[in-house]
Order: C-alpha cells, then structure tokens, then sequence
C-alpha cells in the first residue's frame, strides 16, 4: 500500500505500479486498490498493489525506481534502497508465518 504525502496528489486506481531497475528491467505490477477495498474506495492518495509475483525477479536487484500512476499528472518517481528491497523480498518469502531467507 503506498499513499502519497499531499491529499491534493490522487493515485489512479486502475492503472499499475512500474518498477525499474537499475540493470535496465521494467515491470508493471496491477493495482489491486479496487480489489482489496469493499464498497468505498480509500481517500484518492492512497493505492495497494502486488508485488509478490515480482519479488523472485528483484533478488538480484540493488535498486529501484517506482513510478505511481497520477490522474491526470506526470507519476510519483520513488526510490526504493537496496535494504528495502531486501526486506521486501525476505517479507515475500513468508508462507502462513513461516519465513525462509532467500
């Protein structure tokens, strides 16, 4: 879930989340906003999109850039360390609270 700082910044709810790379990889991770809110969306600020698939073809990343979609803006550019990455992809490889170290 990701939630820009201003209530005045709205996330579009049915576009994906893009993840570059610092090897030069994109990919495209759907946004679930819709999915996993019953009834009301949340506030326009806010979107929830998975990654989970991703996180085996990131293991080997050091960085990466996240781009979130705007209405009718340019995308929020977020980077993302090589640390956050890592607990990422360890939290990704959790199963019914058991967890194994990639």
């Amino acid at each position: 879930r990701l939630i820009t700082p201003s209530q005045r910044i709205y996330l579009d709810a049915a576009r994906p989340l893009v993840l570059n790379t610092a090897s030069g990889k994109q990919f495209t991770a759907p946004n679930r906003t819709r999915q996993y809110f019953i009834g009301a969306l949340p506030e326009p600020n806010v979107g929830q999109y998975d990654i989970q698939a991703l996180l085996p073809q990131l293991k080997d990343e050091r960085t990466l850039q996240l781009q979130l979609p705007t209405q009718g803006e340019t995308p929020i550019t977020l980077f993302v360390s090589s640390k956050v990455l890592d607990e990422w992809i360890a939290v990704g490889a959790c199963q019914y609270l058991i967890c194994t170290i990639p």
